[in-house]
């Protein structure tokens, strides 16, 4: 038998020792929120929806897909004792792009000119409701740990974009204007906020690992609908793309939609019906799965990118009292199934992301 050389025995004993020794220990990264009086941040948040979408017949099935931007500008305006924040947000930019069989929308506020109409009338309309919001600014509490407390504000200004539209028209056209400020008011939107915030990790050391649930509610008055979700998010690691040193988070997310409360008819318009008083509406959601990147040092999401499958059911009651013959007959049968990816990004004073959507090391694991 051939013997192993002393030197190579010596080798392979001593690999051995030292592959059997202790394990480096993992990573410990501290989570901070760096709250400072004039610090301004802006993230693109892109919503793309695909699916199709089922009308009652005999209209065929039609192909569905929407992209919503929104570009929101967050000042810090005042840093409370206790270690939270108030912050001003404003929608700096707002665009959509939909089609649905052979209807298609496009609209971008940066580029919308009320004075000079495109020629499409459905592209201009879109532009003199959505345009306004652009206009708005209203503040957000953040407590310590970087989750959202109250609103303020945002239902004063809503209330202008209103009255910049106008209100005349039919009762039906009025008191569905009127319900919209009731999804518009600060708790709703404190609410939606609070939803929106859910994977911030807060502060506090975390090693690669470790995980934290969140639980939230959000109701959805004009489609008498209540979102009840928890979510799991797990640190994975620490990654270093493009200068910045990141943390890697995975999420995982249920939701659950039962029927709300609808809003109460506005005062003044006791007998007039709206769309959303004739709507029933059914929605399910799968488990929605994602990533984001975040920076420790400053409490700031980089990007985070997330998927999930829905379908949504919606029916029309028939309303003897309507104009339109369509809705005194009632609607049934409508049925969207969808696939949306949310996607959002940090932005650089260029108005670029700070990592570049493509970057092959930001791409899900």
């Amino acid at each position: 038998m051939r013997r192993l050389p002393t030197t190579g025995l010596w080798a392979l004993l001593l690999a051995f020792a030292l592959g059997s020794g202790p394990a480096a220990p993992a990573e410990r990264v501290e989570f901070r929120l760096a709250y400072r009086v004039g610090a301004t941040t802006t993230h693109r948040v892109v919503t793309e929806t695909v699916g199709t979408m089922k009308f009652p017949d005999p209209i065929p099935e039609q192909k569905f897909t929407q992209r919503f931007e929104q570009d929101l500008v967050q000042k810090c305006v005042r840093v409370a004792p206790d270690g939270g924040a108030v912050v001003e947000v404003r929608m700096a930019r707002v665009a959509m792009r939909m089609t649905v069989g052979s209807l298609r929308v496009d609209f971008d506020s940066a580029a919308f000119d009320p004075a000079s109409p495109s020629g499409d009338p459905r592209s201009d309309a879109l532009g003199k409701l959505l345009v306004p919001l652009t206009e708005l600014t209203w503040t957000m509490t953040l407590d310590a740990a970087g989750q959202p407390t109250r609103i303020e504000g945002l239902a004063q200004a809503f209330d202008k974009v209103i009255e910049s539209i106008g209100t005349d028209g039919p009762l039906f056209a009025r008191r569905t204007i009127e319900q919209l400020r009731s999804f518009f008011n600060d708790e709703a939107m404190a609410e939606q906020m609070r939803s929106c915030y859910r994977i911030a990790p807060g502060t506090g050391v975390r090693s690669p690992g470790d995980t934290w649930e969140r639980a939230w509610e959000m109701k959805i008055p004009m489609f008498n609908l209540a979102v009840t979700g928890r979510g799991e998010y797990r640190f994975v690691g620490m990654e270093d793309i493009r200068g910045r040193r990141l943390a890697r988070i995975r999420m995982s997310e249920t939701a659950r939609v039962t029927p709300g409360q609808k809003p109460p008819g506005p005062a003044g318009l006791p007998n007039a019906p709206s769309l959303f008083d004739q709507m029933e509406m059914t929605l399910e959601m799968g488990e929605g799965e994602g990533y984001a990147l975040w920076d420790p040092a400053s409490g700031e999401l980089v990007q985070q990118r997330q998927t999930q499958r829905m379908t949504m059911r919606i029916g029309i009651r028939p309303d003897p009292r309507a104009s339109d013959e369509s809705l005194r007959r009632g609607l049934s049968g409508m049925e969207a199934r969808l696939r949306t990816a949310v996607r959002v990004d940090l932005l650089g004073p260029d108005g670029q992301p700070v990592v570049p959507p493509l970057d092959t090391a930001t791409r899900p694991r």
